[in-house]
C-alpha cells in the first residue's frame, strides 16, 4: 500500500478546514464512530470469503461537518494471501444554510484484484438536503475533481483525468432499532466511469453493538483485459458504536 498516496487525502482534507485548524481542540472534540467486522462472500474479479472491517468517523459542528472511512478486506486461499483491498475517505462539508452546504472530499483505493493497483481521487462541490425530517434524510451532491490511476500491469500505465462526480445518499430509521441506508454515485472520467452503489440494513442487538446486513456493486465502464467490469460483494458484519 502506497502510504505517500494517503498522504494526499489527509493534505486536502487539512486543507479544506483552515477554520478548524486554528482551534485544534474543536478539531479533535465531538467525534462519534462506529467499527465494525465481519465475513463476507465476493464474486465478479473474486470469489472466495474473506474478513473484512471498517471504522467510520463523523464531526458535526455548528458550521462544519466532517467524515471519515477506512475500509480493508483481506482474503486467503488455502492459506495463501489471495486479496488485499483498502480504501480510505475523507470529507469536509461547510453548512451555507441547514440544506446547502459545499465540500472538499479525497479518496485512496488499492486494489491489487481489480487490475487496478490504486486510484486517487479528489474533488470539490455542492450538496444539498432534498429531505431531512425526524428518521428520514435524502442528501443529492456533485463534484469536479481529478481522478489518478495506475494499472496492475507489468507495463504499470498510468492515468490522470477530470471527473464530474454526482452522488445521493438516503438514510431512513425505520424504527428505533432498525436502519435502511442507501448511497449512489459516479465517478464520470474522460477514459472511463466508475458507479458505485451501496445498500445496508442494520438493526441493534444489545447494548452499542449493531447487526448489519450490506450489499455493494460497483462497474467499471473500462477494465485492464482479462478483469470484469462489475463486481459485488455481500457482507454480514458486526458493528460497534461508540
Amino acid at each position: 500500500m502506497k502510504f505517500n498516496h494517503l498522504l494526499v487525502i489527509t493534505a486536502l482534507t487539512a486543507t479544506a478546514t483552515p477554520a478548524l485548524a486554528n482551534d485544534f481542540t474543536t478539531f479533535t472534540n465531538g467525534w462519534k464512530g462506529s467499527v465494525e467486522a465481519g465475513a463476507d462472500y465476493a464474486n465478479g474479479n473474486t470469489n472466495k470469503s474473506n474478513f473484512r472491517s471498517a471504522l467510520n468517523l463523523k464531526q458535526e459542528l455548528q458550521y462544519w461537518e466532517n467524515t471519515i472511512e477506512a475500509k480493508a478486506r483481506i482474503g486467503k486461499t488455502e492459506g495463501v494471501r489471495s486479496e488485499e483491498t483498502y480504501r480510505i475517505k475523507g470529507e469536509t462539508d461547510y453548512k451555507f444554510s441547514q440544506n446547502t452546504y459545499v465540500f472538499a472530499e479525497g479518496e485512496y483505493v488499492n486494489d491489487q484484484f481489480s487490475g487496478f493497483e490504486y486510484r486517487i481521487t479528489e474533488a470539490l462541490g455542492a450538496g444539498h438536503k432534498l429531505y431531512d425530517i425526524n428518521n428520514f434524510r435524502l442528501d443529492i451532491k456533485g463534484s469536479v475533481g481529478g481522478r489518478h490511476t495506475k494499472e496492475d500491469t507489468l507495463a504499470g500505465k498510468k492515468e490522470n483525468e477530470l471527473i464530474l462526480k454526482p452522488a445521493a445518499e438516503l438514510n431512513w430509521d425505520i424504527t428505533d432499532t432498525l436502519n435502511l441506508n442507501q448511497k449512489a454515485s459516479s465517478i464520470i472520467g474522460t477514459d472511463k466511469t466508475i458507479s458505485h452503489f451501496n445498500t445496508s440494513i442494520s438493526t441493534h442487538l444489545i447494548g452499542a453493538f449493531k447487526l448489519k446486513l450490506a450489499l455493494d456493486i460497483e462497474h467499471t465502464s473500462k477494465v485492464p483485459t482479462g478483469k470484469k467490469k462489475t463486481d459485488t460483494l455481500t457482507s454480514l458484519n458486526l458493528v460497534y458504536d461508540f
